[in-house]
């Protein structure tokens, strides 16, 4: 097998920012704002924590549209300080009503993307992580998925091999995801598995070489944890598929048997 070509971003690849202006509040918890740059197309731009913060929510966002998750058209920049954010397009977008059973179910298709991905805040304490945009229904913010927590804080070890996500995410105890997920059908669930089941080894490992964080031992282990995270998730699809009759459900890489 070909080794794949690692594609490694550089700060000179980056749109700098430096002479943007200011034009708008900051949006969430991290430190940003409504930023104007010289054309006069506005943009979001959120400062993240580290460069790895930053690399960290662009490889989400990257993940995430490849399992058919509408985001952002996120860019990575560079602020005047030389350290890297993220930034996107502003656009009209009209926040999810929590009292609509067609916004919830439109939301629940991507329901095991954001468990795959560890997005504990997919809905966010606000309900504001989830929007109506001419995309479609739209995760506005991944900042909570991957290595690191919506407010900058490592996940550690809980961020693991196996998906807890697939019950928490459903839990009570998570008050605005339980609202949404709380009560999805076998259907649902399994249904929502498919874009997770159908994500190629190869370009999970081709997005975070390409766009992830770390040195290429932390991508290469990131690589693994994720493929083991579909494999999980799948298996739970499959047992809810088999007792529930919704037909097969495999791992795209599973080897025949």
């Amino acid at each position: 097998m070909k080794k794949l070509r690692q594609i490694i971003e550089s700060k000179s690849d980056m749109i700098d920012t430096s002479d943007w202006e200011r034009v708008g509040p900051q949006m969430g918890s991290n430190p940003g704002g409504v930023f104007k740059d010289h054309t006069g197309k506005q943009w979001y731009l959120k400062k993240s924590k580290s460069d790895d913060h930053a690399r960290n929510e662009f490889l989400a966002n990257k993940l995430y549209n490849h399992m058919g998750v509408p985001t952002p058209d996120h860019q990575m920049v560079t602020h005047s300080n030389g350290k890297l954010g993220t930034a996107s397009p502003m656009m009209k977008i009209t926040t999810y009503n929590p009292n609509s059973e067609s916004d919830k179910t439109q939301i629940r298709k991507h329901f095991a993307a954001h468990a795959f991905l560890a997005n504990w805040d997919a809905v966010g304490n606000g309900e504001d992580n989830q929007a109506h945009s001419p995309k479609g229904m739209m995760t506005v913010d991944a900042g909570g998925a991957l290595n690191y927590r919506a407010q900058g804080g490592p996940k550690g070890e809980a961020f693991g091999d196996k998906v807890g996500e697939w019950d928490s995410l459903r839990n009570p105890s998570n008050r605005s995801a339980h609202k949404v997920f709380g009560d999805m059908s076998p259907r649902e669930l399994v249904d929502s598995a498919r874009a997770v089941a159908n994500f190629k080894n190869s370009d999970i490992h081709r997005l975070v070489h390409a766009h992830g964080p770390g040195t290429v031992s932390d991508k290469d282990a990131l690589v693994a944890k994720l493929v083991n995270r579909k494999r999980d998730i799948v298996g739970r699809a499959a047992t809810i598929a088999y007792k529930h009759n919704l037909g097969e459900i495999k791992d795209i890489d599973a080897k025949d048997t």
